[in-house]
């Protein structure tokens, strides 16, 4: 202990006073992560001087562009032009503790309590008034919050989901915490966790596949057009962390003119050459755990953080090939599909039940759960299927070079691993990868189309698709496991493996007592569930419409989070009932039973004027 002395002017909110001491103490020598100033890239919209002196900058660091034959030193000057420019003209962003709510009113009462310390009285009286301001500048804020989502994002689900969890501060854990080596012991050391994370993900991607594929035709396709650019990155998300090369999609959108030409030579050359700059192929994998208090690597997900130009140029790509691609898929896929969702699966699965239900008969069940699907996509599968497709060659080219050039590494609290060669698996925040999902899980059910299942309408329905998440059904235990049979065998021979411990098997059915469903992968019989989730839909053996609860309806989370936030049950109820014409015009019958049961809830609350109703 050195020294110790208090600090009666501070203003900590407490009739003590603050106690601050000198210790000499001997610690671990720790390397600390440098983080970059974030840029105020808002501006390049906002500002229009910004703007002007950004782009100036950008063109003149363009000069002598095009001269530069080599594409990595095309990529490399381009590259530095644009983040240069950017850093040079771009002010950094601002931050503040202050909370949002928070006005300059209470900042200044907050200034006079400091000042005021020494005579408690009047301490006392402006620390009431700071907490009675404190509390109606927040329900002011809360009020104006809930009343915007209540009127003008309503109807645009997504952005009102991100507000109400603005509002309600809930936000999902990112941090990884300490993680268990192969032999099962805890690792806590950074060094270890990083080579751990290096090491699981080496094995993860790892496959025999032939490094030496060449593709016979001759490379063919059509000119990217400037058009194609510039909608190409108008029509990009703005908000999402890049890549290696810290190019952010605002930096592109604020470019015109002779900039975008550029770019469009760029692109244009590496898809005329095939050649790919190393950067464009690298992502960052970051690690996130599915659930609290994981410790083994399996039980987290990956996010992938990779260059925007890469998703232009693929954006470009997959633009000109959907169609081809949209033409093989079922109607019975509804995962990654415009105009498709989780509702549409919810109402196919209900009006499969309630028909099968109508007839007196039992409706036998498998609910498929996948080991790693999108991880165990075998790059060999995916180029073939796309040969048969007759797709442009310099499309094909540019698909095949990504996916055998591409390196990844892996970053664990700051620290980031060495790249190493992805040899398996759709890419991660690859605009590609649900289209080629969907194509390599086409070509998996295409085998059981001819499996009877059951016949409604003269149609032989034996599943249901969101992405992976996959629902085989059938009138009987036989045709049920033959179909099942099939799927884990063709499966199998696509790299693909199901899960036995979370498959399960359901047979919904009107009769007090439920039959048995002993249908196995392989040897292992998998459970027979007589409740479980289905798209966060509950869905039960005895009534299915009994308890439906969707979750992943994030518009109707809208109603219960307002409700906790501003205590105005009856508001929320009013508006579901406002809204329940617009559901029955939808025909999300999901949707109006969702409310149903959120409705009865509400009764249970004992509101008389509601219960009238």
């Amino acid at each position: 202990m050195i020294n110790i002395k208090t600090l009666p002017g501070a203003d900590c909110n407490s009739d003590h006073n603050l106690l601050m001491s000198k210790i000499k103490i001997k610690l671990k020598s720790t390397s600390k992560a440098v983080k970059n100033l974030k840029l105020n890239l808002k501006l390049l919209k906002t500002n229009t001087a910004i703007k002007e002196q950004y782009t100036v900058e950008v063109k003149n660091r363009f000069t002598g562009l095009e001269e530069i034959q080599e594409v990595e030193q095309r990529w490399v000057k381009l590259k530095d032009a644009l983040t240069q420019s950017a850093t040079e003209t771009v002010p950094t962003m601002k931050t503040t503790g202050k909370r949002k709510w928070m006005t300059e009113e209470i900042l200044e009462l907050m200034e006079k309590r400091r000042l005021a310390k020494p005579n408690k009285v009047r301490h006392k009286e402006i620390n009431k008034e700071i907490k009675r301001k404190c509390d109606q500048a927040k329900e002011k804020w809360l009020n104006e919050q809930c009343e915007e989502i209540e009127t003008e994002l309503y109807k645009e689900p997504k952005a009102m989901y991100k507000r109400i969890q603005e509002i309600t501060g809930r936000k999902a854990s990112s941090k990884t915490g300490c993680i268990k080596s192969k032999d099962g012991s805890i690792i806590m050391e950074k060094d270890k966790k990083l080579e751990r994370w290096s090491e699981y993900i080496s094995e993860l991607f790892d496959d025999d596949r032939n490094e030496d594929l060449t593709l016979q035709d001759i490379p063919e396709g059509p000119e990217i057009m400037r058009e194609e650019v510039e909608n190409t990155i108008k029509n990009m998300k703005t908000g999402k962390a890049t890549g290696q090369d810290m190019i952010s999609t605002k930096m592109m959108q604020a470019l015109e003119g002779i900039e975008l030409d550029a770019i469009t030579k760029m692109l244009n050359t590496i898809y005329d050459t095939g050649e790919i700059p190393k950067e464009m192929l690298q992502s960052i994998f970051i690690v996130l755990p599915k659930k609290q208090g994981a410790t083994e690597c399996e039980q987290h997900r990956t996010i992938s953080l990779m260059s925007h130009m890469t998703k232009i140029l693929l954006r470009i790509i997959m633009k000109r090939i959907r169609n081809k691609v949209y033409t093989e898929i079922a109607d019975n896929q509804c995962g990654f599909i415009e105009g498709k969702g989780t509702a549409n699966a919810i109402y196919i699965l209900r009006q499969i039940i309630e028909r099968t239900l109508e007839v007196n008969k039992d409706l036998y069940v498998c609910f498929i759960d996948y080991t790693k699907a999108f991880d165990r996509v075998r790059h060999e599968e995916i180029i073939t299927i796309l040969q048969q497709l007759n797709i442009d060659g310099k499309d094909l080219r540019i698909i095949k070079n990504i996916y055998w050039e591409q390196k990844a590494a892996i970053r664990v609290e700051e620290e980031t691993s060495n790249f190493q060669n992805i040899k398996r698996g759709v890419r991660q925040g690859c605009v590609l990868s649900p289209d080629l999902f969907s194509l390599y899980s086409e070509m998996i059910m295409r085998q059981i189309e001819e499996i009877e299942g059951l016949k409604i309408g003269g149609h032989n329905i034996n599943n249901i698709r969101y992405a992976d998440d996959t629902v085989l059904t059938a009138d009987s235990e036989e045709k049920l496991q033959e179909l099942l049979n099939k799927v884990v065998e063709e499966s199998e021979n696509k790299g693909l493996e199901l899960n036995s411990k979370k498959t399960e098997s359901m047979i919904i059915t009107r009769k007090t007592s439920i039959p048995k469903c002993e249908i196995k992968i392989k040897e292992n019989t998998i459970k027979q569930a007589n409740s479980l989730k289905y798209l966060g839909t509950q869905i039960t053996s005895d009534d299915f419409t009994i308890s439906v609860v969707s979750y992943r309806h994030r518009e109707e989370l809208l109603l219960p989070r307002l409700c906790t936030i501003n205590e105005r049950v009856y508001t929320g109820v009013e508006k579901s009932l406002e809204n329940l014409r617009d559901f029955t015009r939808r025909g999300f019958k999901s949707r109006i039973a969702t409310a149903a049961d959120r409705w009865l809830c509400y009764l249970n609350l004992g509101d008389p004027a509601f219960a009238q109703r």
